[in-house]
């Protein structure tokens, strides 16, 4: 079964019976505010900016045992499609008791009430954060929300509001100027309250050298099309140029400079935001769905905030039975690069800082040999750990090679993925092989003529 994805005509109309039903668009953007906020805090708090936590495990296994075990805390009613990432994520709560808010509790929620169930929220998550993470509080996180003048610029306001009454240090940049939607101007009203700063492009461009530990990309939403103007394209490079100094970003809905109805990486203005994280909101659109979203998505997160589908309903239903209602309580592999990218952060890990392709190699000889063992010793306990050393070598050399400049790990997805791709023509194509010798006669024969076509186009 293909994954279920909305357009943005589909997303409009669903926003549009949704008011209707009773859940107001101020509403619907105080939830995608107020998860996309969590989710930021859950997953900073769960690779930390400081490297209080690194200490004498930075050396042993390579840094592998960074993790954080916060990540495996109880999860407190995630209001959001994705679960993994089970740490305190607390959805809308109503007056009552702190239980999560219902469809027929939102319908008859006006929006003061709104406000102030969204106030419980952000205090209640702030007490779990200080319970789950209080290595975090002898610090305050800098984080820097970039808002365009609609609704996703709205969505930022009230992330930034969310992220402020947690503790942290927030400012703001306008980047097209003051917001022009009811709601998004509201919103803007609310984070001026807080004396939350704000600052022009040109601001931020003297910032200091460090400058904040996450961005969020609030500019432009899923019905951009064509080309970046000149404050868009200023202030991706700006979101560029925090991503290369360690910052981590998070998108709302979708990368600024991306469509959401894209399905063609050429029709892509290559100066657009890239995320660590995505977080969109009810569904994925249609280019979270392509090979190319990867690299200028990141990890990409589903949010439900209350909007009224029956088409995805259906689908839920329609999934395997054995998987359905799963909450996943394991790390995800982008959990893994985050980590990587964490240890060699600024603020990281020395050991993992100071290593280099050339002081690595000796460790990628070493755990690929030890894994050829536990496979002779038939131990699939230690063939898989030691997989997982082979994979952080892997992930490790990418990151290296990221920093430099080179390619990254999407890169080597996208590569080998490609390559099993075209060489497997009798599984992805209409070739047809009787034996496993005659496929891999054709693996030879296609590997040879694309060495022959890579030689020549290199002469």
């Amino acid at each position: 079964m293909s994954e279920y994805f909305v357009s943005c005509a589909r997303m409009k109309t669903l926003e549009q019976n949704t008011d209707a039903a009773g859940l107001s668009y101020y509403q619907m953007m105080e939830n995608a505010g107020t998860l996309a906020a969590n989710r930021i805090v859950e997953i900073t708090m769960a690779t930390p900016i400081s490297d209080t936590r690194c200490g004498a495990q930075c050396g042993g296994d390579n840094g592998a045992s960074a993790a954080d075990s916060g990540l495996s805390a109880a999860n407190n009613g995630v209001s959001a499609a994705d679960t993994s990432l089970p740490a305190a994520n607390i959805s809308c709560a109503s007056e009552a008791g702190g239980q999560p808010l219902t469809d027929n509790d939102l319908s008859a929620t006006n929006n003061s009430r709104a406000s102030a169930a969204g106030d419980q929220l952000a205090a209640a998550a702030a007490q779990t954060g200080a319970r789950l993470y209080p290595w975090a509080l002898d610090r305050h996180l800098r984080v820097r929300v970039y808002c365009g003048k609609g609704n996703n610029g709205g969505d930022g306001f009230v992330v930034a509001r969310r992220l402020k009454q947690q503790g942290w240090d927030v400012d703001l940049v306008l980047v097209d100027g003051e917001p022009v939607t009811p709601d998004a101007i509201e919103n803007r009203r609310l984070t001026q309250q807080l004396a939350i700063p704000e600052k022009s492009l040109t601001e931020t461009e003297q910032d200091s050298p460090d400058g904040p530990d996450v961005v969020v990309d609030a500019i432009y939403g899923t019905g951009f099309h064509g080309q970046l103007r000149e404050a868009g394209a200023l202030a991706a490079a700006q979101i560029a140029a925090a991503r290369a100094r360690g910052a981590r970003v998070f998108a709302l809905d979708i990368p600024s400079g991306m469509g959401g109805d894209l399905t063609e990486e050429d029709d892509l203005d290559p100066r657009c935001v890239r995320a660590d994280v995505t977080i969109t909101f009810h569904a994925k659109k249609a280019v979270h769905l392509q090979g190319f979203a990867g690299k200028y998505c990141g990890r990409i997160i589903v949010a439900d905030i209350g909007i009224v589908d029956a088409d995805r309903d259906a689908a839920d239903q329609m999934k395997d039975p054995e998987q359905s209602g799963v909450t996943e309580a394991t790390r995800s592999f982008e959990d893994f690069v985050e980590i990587i990218r964490r240890l060699r952060a600024p603020d990281g890990c020395p050991w993992d800082r100071a290593q280099t392709h050339e002081t690595l190699k000796k460790y990628l000889l070493e755990e690929t040999q030890e894994a050829a063992d536990a496979i002779d010793n038939h131990d699939d306990a230690n063939f898989c750990e030691e997989l997982g050393d082979v994979l952080l070598q892997v992930v490790l050399n990418a990151q290296v090679a990221k920093e430099r400049g080179a390619f990254t790990i999407e890169d080597v997805i996208e590569g080998i993925s490609g390559k099993m791709i075209r060489r497997h023509p009798w599984v992805f194509g209409d070739m047809k092989v009787s034996s496993p010798e005659e496929g891999e006669k054709l693996w030879e024969e296609i590997k040879k003529k694309e060495k022959e076509k890579k030689n020549s186009q290199g002469s």
